[in-house]
């Protein structure tokens, strides 16, 4: 399974993760049409583990960090 779990999801303004074992320093927010649509800077992924979605559309997006991918649907 995936060692990553977003919440809430759907989600209206902030997603929080639930692995601290990411040592990540970028993630990417593609569309439902694969477009990017934010690259999100993790200056160190343990003390943040969130990102803000809040000015995004609702939806669905898809976050991509090193080899794992998650749904995340704004709400």
């Amino acid at each position: 399974g995936n060692p990553l779990k977003a919440y809430p999801n759907p989600a209206s303004h902030i997603v929080y993760f639930n692995n601290s074992n990411i040592k990540c320093k970028k993630a990417k927010l593609f569309n439902i049409i694969g477009s990017l649509v934010e690259v999100i800077d993790f200056e160190n992924f343990d003390a943040q583990q969130r990102i803000d979605i809040s000015n995004h559309p609702t939806g669905l997006y898809v976050l991509k960090l090193e080899n794992i991918t998650l749904k995340i649907i704004k709400k």
